[in-house]
């Protein structure tokens, strides 16, 4: 088992996942792993949690979180239904609030893959419902890094994450089964392809400004809604006008350090203030 990896609590038994709170101690638990179909035993005693492991020696590398992905296809293909939670567009770097896009909502599971390759990505768990398809990540030692986003971003595929961090391995059936088809707030999205899109379309809807550093004072010339003039050409203050107006979608900031540069490291802004696009409703009146 590796740093940081838990020992594994579910196992296959009569070709259904079991909890380890459910068999016999020993080899009498009849359990197999699901990874190899080598024999387990339920490690059941008094000084450690309760686990299985391998009966003879192995090179399998099942673990406790491949243990819940397995669990986790095998409840979601039991209960038919489970709910997404709610979905809300994010402008990053901005201080307007985040624009709800739908509630959480209850959705039908047709069918359901565990740990699969899907172009360059390994998804936990794949959710199919109609024509749409999600992935499901279980974060029990390790979230998702910028690496593996940046492929869900690429395959536009949404992910949501199952946070299990604080649990050390610990979740019972009960609980998994309520994390993966309730809402709550250890099942978060971690990149939705709706919100993707109508942040997108914010973008192409906005101009991209430079920010210009007079003195102590960033000014963004242009400004549509004239917040401020000098000598008949508007302009606005960044941090007075802009990162509070409802059409600052975002702040691009420069890549080097403020060191380098000799400036703050404050670089343009997206503005939408000249097609009047503030919330998602407004594409609707164009």
């Amino acid at each position: 088992m590796n740093k940081g990896e838990f020992n594994p609590v579910f196992a296959l038994r009569n070709e259904k996942i079991v909890h380890i709170s459910e068999v016999e101690r020993g080899r009498k638990c009849g359990c197999k792993c699901p990874v190899c179909n080598g024999l387990l035993i339920a490690r059941k005693g008094e000084q450690l949690s309760h686990h299985f492991a391998h009966y003879a020696k192995t090179n399998c590398e099942y673990s406790g979180e491949s243990a819940l992905h397995f669990a986790a296809k095998e409840l979601l293909s039991k209960a038919k239904k489970m709910v997404i939670p709610a979905v809300s567009l994010k402008f990053p770097d901005s201080c307007r609030p985040d624009e709800l896009i739908h509630e959480a909502m209850e959705i039908d599971i047709d069918r359901v893959d565990c740990e699969k390759y899907f172009g360059n990505v390994i998804p936990d768990v794949v959710v199919y419902s109609g024509k749409k398809f999600f992935f499901i990540e279980i974060y029990v030692t390790h979230g998702i890094d910028e690496r593996k986003l940046a492929k869900l971003k690429e395959a536009r595929v949404s992910t949501l994450e199952i946070d299990l961090s604080k649990r050390n391995g610990t979740v019972t059936p009960e609980e998994l089964s309520h994390l993966l088809l309730d809402n709550c707030e250890e099942k978060t999205w971690v990149y939705n392809a709706k919100a993707e899109q109508y942040y997108q379309m914010f973008l192409r809807a906005a101009d991209k400004k430079p920010i210009v550093q007079r003195g102590f004072a960033l000014h963004v010339d242009g400004c549509p809604l004239r917040c401020r003039i000098w000598h008949e050409k508007p302009y606005a203050n960044y941090f007075d006008n802009c990162y509070y107006c409802k059409y600052h979608i975002t702040t691009v900031h420069t890549e080097d350090s403020v060191e380098d540069i000799g400036e703050i490291g404050y670089k343009y802004i997206y503005c939408s203030g000249a097609k009047r696009i503030a919330n998602i409703v407004d594409f609707k009146q164009e």
